[in-house]
């Protein structure tokens, strides 16, 4: 029986077609994006970035800029299809405040 019977599946998508959330309150600095970028090229992508079916960044806005500093043209993507608004919003502050709670 499969635990997770709506799991989404991974995608690969153009990296042209992705943009970042506006109103992301994460920021992160040229020295992280080099070393995701640095561990994607020893590990490969282990997680895809979570982007609405508009192309809209939820998480995963570093390994975007990494992507992109690697002219990479494709990367992995989970599309949220179908979330509102209020849902994209809210995953976003979840997953910032998850991360937070961390020591």
């Amino acid at each position: 029986m499969d635990d997770f019977p709506d799991k989404p599946a991974v995608e690969t998508l153009p990296i042209d077609q992705l943009r970042p959330y506006e109103r992301n309150s994460r920021r992160h600095s040229d020295e992280q994006i080099r070393q995701i970028a640095a561990s994607i090229q020893q590990w490969g992508w282990t997680m895809p970035i979570l982007a609405a079916d508009d192309g809209m960044v939820l998480a995963g806005h570093g390994r975007l800029a990494a992507g992109r500093l690697l002219g990479l043209t494709q990367v992995p993507v989970i599309v949220a299809r179908g979330w509102t608004d209020q849902q994209k919003r809210a995953y976003v502050i979840a997953d910032n405040r998850l991360t937070d709670a961390s020591d």
